[in-house]
């Protein structure tokens, strides 16, 4: 038995020493995969598509990550169970960094940054105090999140597919649900999960249901934005700028538009990155749990795609 990681463009050392030191099972890394028939758990991040259909004695794929997309969207993707990272590390390091981007918003730190490159003294007004923030997405992360901005006295309204229970959270499920939060708050953070239903969620269909105009921070999917709306919605002064931590294309290129705007802070996909020594036992559980035929943890609803 091998365990194979396909990760194509990352640097994924770590995660070799990391199984190495838990489990001493020999690891394969794509594309020096000398025997595709020994590899009876698959690692993936972005793995290209059809790859892993070529590993015909797979048992399990885990995602590297919290995400899937990037794995279920492959139309040849093995008939095997798809799992993906839980992990608390996760979960506070995301919270940290929309904390970070919405007091960096509030406080005008990235306008003081600007400031200071012309060395221009523009003294702010006093911060609003009563941001209403709406969250995409209740699942792991978006709980978390929610629950760390209620600790630190923002009201906060959610959305999601289903009906979610958070103390002092606002939760709606529906359309109607999803035009009542964008019609009341100052600031969007996306969570969501990339379906085929969520691609493209944050258009100017839903820039234009807000009331007032607002701040977004993405930080699920590039999938879920379109760039160009966001661009045509910060002309309009629809928003009143975006922090955006992911986008459709990674790297982002640079003759992007998203780059040289001075309401859009980008930054590199860095908002909670996975720490392969908190997660690696958790990935080998679940193999062990699949070989012995017992319940999978984190396990991917196919047909939900999350």
């Amino acid at each position: 038995m091998q365990i194979g990681i396909v990760a194509p463009g990352r640097d994924v050392r770590n995660w070799s020493s990391a199984i190495s030191r838990h489990s001493g099972i020999e690891v394969q890394v794509w594309p020096e995969v000398t025997d595709p028939h020994k590899v009876e758990l698959a690692i993936a991040w972005n793995p290209p598509p059809g790859l892993l259909a070529k590993f015909d004695n797979l048992k399990l794929i885990s995602s590297l990550g919290a995400g899937v997309d990037h794995i279920i969207s492959d139309r040849q993707l093995p008939d095997v169970p798809v799992v993906r990272i839980v992990d608390e590390n996760l979960s506070r390091d995301m919270s940290h960094y929309i904390l970070m981007s919405i007091l960096n918003y509030q406080r005008g730190t990235y306008r003081h940054f600007l400031n200071q490159q012309i060395r221009h003294w523009e003294n702010s007004k006093n911060p609003n105090r009563n941001l209403k923030v709406g969250i995409l997405g209740l699942g792991v992360l978006g709980k978390a999140v929610s629950k760390m901005l209620v600790y630190h006295g923002f009201k906060v309204i959610g959305f999601s597919r289903s009906p979610k229970t958070i103390e002092g959270v606002i939760s709606y499920e529906n359309q109607e649900g999803l035009r009542t939060l964008m019609s009341e708050i100052d600031i969007l953070i996306n969570l969501l999960p990339l379906t085929r239903e969520t691609k493209g969620i944050l258009d100017m269909k839903l820039f234009a249901m807000a009331s007032r105009p607002f701040y977004l921070i993405n930080v699920a999917r590039g999938g879920h934005l379109v760039e160009s709306d966001l661009i045509k919605a910060l002309g309009q002064g629809l928003l009143t700028g975006a922090c955006l931590d992911v986008f459709d294309e990674e790297p982002l290129p640079a003759n992007s538009p998203l780059w040289d705007h001075n309401d859009i802070l980008v930054t590199p996909h860095v908002a909670s990155i996975t720490n392969p020594d908190t997660v690696v036992a958790q990935i080998l559980d679940n193999y062990h749990r699949v070989k012995e035929g017992r319940e999978l943890i984190n396990q991917i609803d196919l047909q939900h795609g999350y």
